[in-house]
């Protein structure tokens, strides 16, 4: 009975070996036939392409693409590639040296003597306004321009005013495949003062870049205008005699003012929206040359500006 049952654990053991070398030898003998069948080759290389088309006849996956011993980082457009497709994979940057591509079915293909490749973000070559160097003008419009480069294609522009949302915009001018010109504007803006604004640009890699700058309305000159009863000359009056004294800025709604030393020293005789009407009893004892200013101060969009005639009171 001993020897039965010894027999029949010896019979157990070996058919357990038996099947488990079986299954072995059977996913050998799969992986094996996987591997014969996957096969690739490297079409081509352009820049920081690499064309790679599935010659076998199974599927392709689980690529790892290497320049000399170095992994490189990816993306390709195809990751899972069946028979006679061709898949593009694509990198920022690689080093020089020969191109090795597996994948997790066994295939490998090989493209020598690669010179390396480095893709740079997008560079800003100039930037400029029209117009240039502006006054404050209401209602005016201004244009924001910028030349772009990239070494290889340029994908989405934008343009922030201060710290307000980006606007898309689009292309206008296009000087050669990597050089572009936008342009924005910008119309009636709030007053004379510096504004900052940013430009940003990605390329088709989505590398951004933005390039800032500023932009200074300046404030608008204006003339002051003065009138000695309706004359824009020095005049002469006689003692009880009403003048009217008349300024006039040529900005409308603007607040003007009358300084005169009719009394003493100079003061501000009256002041109010333009144009400043002012009747003044000139009785005054003594005879004299006396200086008669009009004026306006300068506010936020426009500068200040003055006239000044003489009265002679005989």
């Amino acid at each position: 009975m001993v020897a039965v049952a010894l027999s029949a654990l010896s019979y157990t053991f070996f058919i357990g070996i038996f099947a488990s070398v079986r299954a072995s030898g059977t996913e050998a003998i799969e992986r094996a036939a996987t591997a014969g069948q996957a096969m690739m080759k490297i079409e081509s290389v352009s820049g920081n392409q690499v064309f790679i088309r599935n010659v076998g006849q199974v599927n392709l996956s689980n690529f790892e693409v290497y320049v000399g011993d170095t992994p490189v980082d990816y993306t390709i457009d195809n990751p899972t590639l069946s028979p006679g497709d061709v898949a593009t994979v694509s990198f920022t940057s690689a080093p020089a040296g020969d191109i090795r591509v597996t994948t997790g079915e066994g295939a490998l293909s090989i493209y020598n003597n690669y010179l390396g490749y480095y893709d740079a973000p997008p560079t800003s070559f100039w930037i400029w306004e029209n117009p240039a160097s502006p006054t404050y003008s209401p209602g005016a419009t201004y244009r924001f321009n910028v030349t772009i480069n990239d070494d290889k294609d340029i994908s989405t522009v934008l343009f922030q005013w201060g710290t307000s949302s980006n606007v898309s915009v689009t292309t206008y001018v296009i000087h050669n495949a990597t050089a572009r010109n936008y342009t924005t504007t910008k119309t009636d803006l709030s007053g004379a003062t510096t504004y900052s604004y940013k430009w940003f640009a990605n390329d088709s890699l989505n590398q951004w870049t933005n390039i800032s700058d500023s932009y200074t309305i300046n404030r608008a000159s204006t003339t002051t205008s003065l009138f000695l009863n309706g004359s824009t000359t020095n005049r002469s009056y006689t003692r009880y005699q009403y003048a009217n004294f008349t300024v006039t800025v040529n900005v409308a709604g603007k607040t003007v003012q009358l300084y005169t030393n009719l009394t003493g020293s100079s003061t501000l005789w009256a002041q109010g929206a333009t144009p400043l009407v002012n009747l003044t009893n000139l009785t005054y004892s003594i005879a004299n040359f006396y200086n008669i200013t009009g004026a306006f101060s300068t506010d936020q969009n426009y500068s200040g500006s003055s006239k000044t005639l003489f009265a002679n009171i005989t």
